[in-house]
């Protein structure tokens, strides 16, 4: 029999190899938890246990499901920004360990690597990643101007969400998994948006070969081959729907932010003549109207086109969150995003117009060669999206001024504009505008209320009456003065000549009232009242100008125009006109 020392060294031994092989906190979580937040363990050993547990993969994954793993996250990040001199408050998680980390476990490599003895294989580095990511995020919350926050948008949190991890099947959902997901909602809720399943695409040829191995640098490479090119004629794809099937799979297996700025850095690879390299995704959130600078050639492609916009949408998400956080003042804020999405607004309604579809070799006159609208449903759901989202928008373009064919697109594509009517109405009734951006605005106004009047008829019949008075109030400047043979009216500023605009907006008006249909009685009243007031100025001026030669002779035909359009305009409505 061995005496009592000897019993005792024996028993060390076997605690030594215990402790060797299995972490105390799989087994005292609370315990250490409850020591930190009573100040018995120094600041060293907490590091120590914490620095431990963050470097095995084992460890993590041994506590993942434990109910206080998250707790003794928040407790190590709490105790560490109480520390004092601000010199200490430095993470045991820096942005370049999770970086690091996140390459290996998202790697080709790894991915595709099999099963370990135990059956976890890829699982516990996965929890060590989420374990680590926990922490940093924490860090952030409570310390988010500190130099060692972490960026999460430069991160494959759409990665992360999109598995579910449980290794011992304990709970449904573990704290861990909990704290990200709330940390995630908080910071970059918009995250969650890009979690949606996407199926293996198939090639484009006529094999059936699922696209593996899609990196993106291969979509990188495709996008540039598709946008650099002189000869759409000499590549094979030479609408970028090639390209764009690449993107989508490359997406179902890598972090959507490394897809998106490859994809962005090869979009913008000819601005300026010089090759442009995206620093960071984290750097393309801040400034989303980087992506407005591809070329027309690239917009003009309807795979690159609609890669354009899905990587143009979630920058912008991503950018809202990030001005909220930044700016306290909700005034601030407003004005910055209303500024923002006029932008993009205006650009969907130039490319959706056909403005960009010039054909090049015909000459430099774009109205001669427009080929008409883009059908394109991505561009339509990004306006309407943005119209629903901004009150007020459709109202701000409108203003700004834009080409008639823009006019027409956003009138016929996005019924959301209905919803600036009151805004449209105060325009027209104040004296902010000048006559031509009043009679453009109109325009404009009156054409949303025929088209699209009947879904809220309440908003769209002051906007019509507005728009209908002002015609007729505008009838003078239209002609231009009495007794002179070429128009003189023109803007201060541009030079512009006001009659000729004011006359151009006005047939638009005319031809958009012919558009009333039946069942709309009030409109169709208020059109004819405000026709026949046009046909009478029209008679009293012919029969009472008193003028002769040059300028008799060409305010005649005017006046010939005008009456016959508006002839038209009230048979098309079912009147009639007393001559």
């Amino acid at each position: 029999l061995a005496s009592d020392l000897d019993v005792f060294e024996v028993l060390q031994r076997i605690d030594a190899r215990a402790r060797e092989k299995c972490s105390p906190l799989e087994w005292h979580v609370t315990t250490v938890v409850e020591c930190a937040q009573r100040s018995q363990i120094e600041d060293s050993d907490l590091d120590s246990i914490m620095t431990g547990l963050f470097q095995s993969a084992d460890q993590c994954l041994a506590i993942y499901d434990e109910d206080g793993a998250a707790h003794l996250l928040e407790t190590a990040v709490e105790l560490l920004t109480k520390r004092t001199p601000m010199a200490r408050r430095i993470p045991l998680i820096l942005p370049l360990n999770l970086e690091s980390l996140c390459k290996v476990v998202y790697s080709k490599q790894i991915r595709h690597q099999k099963l370990d003895d135990d059956g976890m294989g890829l699982m516990k580095f996965m929890c060590q990643f989420e374990v680590q990511a926990v922490y940093a995020l924490m860090f952030m919350d409570k310390m988010p101007n500190s130099p060692f926050a972490i960026d999460p948008r430069a991160l494959p949190l759409d990665q992360v969400l999109k598995l579910s991890l449980s290794p011992t099947k304990k709970h449904v959902t573990s704290s861990i998994r909990a704290n990200l997901e709330a940390l995630i909602y908080k910071h970059c809720p918009e995250i969650f948006d890009y979690t949606t399943s996407i199926h293996p695409l198939q090639s484009t040829h006529y094999s059936n070969t699922v696209l593996f191995d899609v990196t993106p640098e291969v979509v990188g490479r495709a996008i540039r081959k598709c946008t650099l090119s002189n000869d759409d004629h000499s590549i094979n794809d030479p609408e970028g729907l090639f390209a764009e099937r690449l993107y989508l799979q490359a997406r179902t297996c890598y972090p959507t932010s490394n897809v998106d700025r490859e994809a962005t850095a090869a979009l913008l690879a000819t601005y300026g003549k010089r090759s442009f390299m995206a620093s960071s995704y984290a750097g393309l959130c801040r400034d989303p109207l980087l992506l407005l600078k591809c070329t027309v050639k690239a917009w003009n492609k309807k795979g690159i086109r609609r890669i354009i916009l899905m990587i143009l949408h979630r920058l912008l998400e991503s950018n809202e969150v990030i001005i909220r956080e930044s700016y306290s003042s909700d005034e601030v804020v407003m004005e910055y995003l209303a500024a923002r999405d006029l932008i993009v607004l205006r650009c969907c309604l130039v490319v959706g117009s056909g403005i960009l579809l010039v054909n090049q070799c015909e000459g430099d006159d774009f109205s001669k060669n427009r080929n008409g609208k883009v059908i394109c449903p991505v561009v339509m759901s990004t306006a309407r999206f943005m119209v629903s989202k901004r009150p007020g928008l459709a109202a701000g373009v409108i203003k700004q001024g834009l080409p008639e064919v823009a006019v027409d697109w956003l009138v016929e594509f996005v019924p959301e504009s209905l919803a600036d009517a009151h805004l449209l109405t105060r325009m027209l009734e104040k004296r902010e505008l000048t006559a031509v951006e009043k009679l453009a605005t109109a325009d404009a106004a009156l054409r949303i209320t025929i088209i699209h009047g009947s879904r809220n008829e309440i908003d769209a019949q002051p906007l019509a009456y507005a728009a209908l008075s002002l015609l007729v109030s505008s009838f003078f400047l239209v002609v231009g003065p009495v007794g002179v043979p070429v128009n003189v009216t023109c803007e201060e500023r541009s030079g512009q000549d006001i009659t000729l605009n004011c006359r151009r907006a006005m047939f638009r008006m005319l031809s958009a009232l012919q558009g009333i249909t039946g069942i709309r009685t009030c409109l169709k009243s208020e059109a004819l009242l405000a026709l026949t007031k046009l046909a009478g100025l029209c008679k009293n001026d012919v029969n009472g100008s008193g003028l002769t030669g040059a300028a008799a002779k060409k305010r005649n035909i005017l006046m010939k125009e005008i009456w016959d359009t508006v002839v038209r305009t009230i048979s098309a409505l079912g009147g009639g006109v007393q001559i």
